[in-house]
């Protein structure tokens, strides 16, 4: 059986690399897995993704009054002529393939070819009119149309046409829909978009000789971190998305008595502005190498993870393998990585309070939490475990 997956490999984030994740468990098993990768080695190759890119969002010029989230229309592709080598495939599974990857031209393309499809859902976009995150909306449930993402009064709005088109090629690929988290099955399964289609519940993998504990001392040796402080761990690829969350971890810290031995570690581009914490940071900048990445997890003594909407958030299910627990709000995904005061603690969704109670619980029971927390990876996100379960739903 040769499986071919398709996933933007230039958009950084959760998805991607995600989807190599699951590319690389199957291959560990034994499986003929690929990815098809948009080349980018050349001037033009180069120039030709940022036009793709750039094109794909042209259309919401005629919404000058969104507020510039995430949002894909799908109208552009690298072309058919790319996608040859999907004639040689049994299997397509699709993940995150928007902005000017795989656009509806290049999915009649697939859908023509008449092999078994799988679709990844990594984010909401596969169910909406456009967006990624939904950010509380439910239009998703009633074919979209004033949408609020694009500051739409207007029934038949661009996330309207954009549903009907994507529902009618859905229809023609016939997919079976693969959900992470329990959360996103759920939705999934409710979801208008996906009326028909087989729906199943696969979690993320993780490669536990990558994510491992590291020795602390060692671990914060690698980045010059204080010994003899109480550090707590917050990271993403972008801070400055407000779904990340990062206003509700400021006033959780703030909110922390005065503790001189407490100090805030920040891996990824620093928020815009005046960041406002009273605890001194520690910036990492962007980590793309897994080793550092496992020695950052390991170097602290909590993460925070306070996303307001997230599926199977990846910092999450690294940090846990690790065995650093984590502090999040009860939402999305959280509760399928997180046992509330097993492995971490999870606070009430947009309750900056109890984030600052579920920060100074878990710092004062690190040791046993941390046990749990390699434990449930081992458990239920290895390699092995994860492609079993696709080679089932595969074959």
């Amino acid at each position: 059986m040769k499986i071919v997956h398709l996933s933007n490999n230039l958009i950084p984030g959760g998805a991607g690399k995600a989807a190599r994740t699951i590319n690389e468990a199957l291959q560990k098993a034994g499986m003929d897995s690929s990815r098809l990768d948009i080349p980018y080695n050349t001037f033009w190759q180069r120039g030709m993704n940022t036009f793709r890119a750039y094109y794909d969002k042209l259309p919401l010029q005629r919404y000058p009054r969104n507020p510039k989230t995430a949002f894909s229309t799908a109208n552009i592709g690298m072309g058919t002529d790319a996608l040859k080598a999907l004639e040689h495939a049994d299997l397509i599974h699709l993940h995150w393939v928007h902005q000017g990857y795989i656009g509806f031209k290049e999915m009649e393309f697939i859908a023509s070819l008449n092999k078994k499809i799988y679709i990844n859902m990594h984010d909401s976009w596969w169910l909406s009119g456009g967006c990624n995150v939904t950010h509380g909306c439910n239009q998703w449930q009633n074919g979209c149309g004033r949408c609020p993402q694009l500051n739409s009064t207007i029934n038949n709005d661009l996330s309207s046409k954009l549903f009907s088109t994507k529902r009618a090629i859905l229809k023609k690929l016939n997919p079976t829909i693969i959900c992470a988290s329990t959360w996103m099955y759920e939705r999934a399964s409710t979801a208008p978009m996906f009326s028909g289609f087989k729906i199943a519940r696969i979690p993320y993998a993780i490669d536990l000789e990558k994510y491992h504990p590291v020795n602390k001392v060692e671990a914060r040796a690698a980045f010059g971190l204080p010994l003899d402080k109480k550090l707590i761990l917050f990271g993403s690829v972008d801070l400055n998305d407000p779904n990340k969350g990062f206003s509700y971890f400021r006033s959780a810290i703030n909110e922390l008595p005065e503790e001189d031995e407490l100090e805030i570690v920040i891996f990824g581009n620093l928020p815009n502005g005046e960041i406002n914490i009273s605890k001194k940071i520690h910036a990492l900048g962007l980590l793309h190498d897994e080793a550092l990445l496992a020695k950052a997890y390991s170097a602290a003594d909590i993460f925070v993870a306070p996303s307001l909407e997230d599926n199977f958030p990846n910092t999450v299910l690294e940090s846990i393998t690790c065995g650093t627990p984590v502090v999040a709000f009860n939402i999305g995904g959280m509760p399928d990585m997180i046992t509330h005061l097993e492995n971490g603690f999870l606070a009430e969704a947009k309750n900056a309070h109890q984030l600052m109670l579920g920060i100074s619980k878990c710092l004062t029971d690190t040791g046993k939490m941390s046990t749990f927390a390699r434990k449930k990876s081992e458990d239920a996100f290895r390699f092995d475990i994860i492609a079993q379960n696709y080679t089932k739903l595969y074959q």
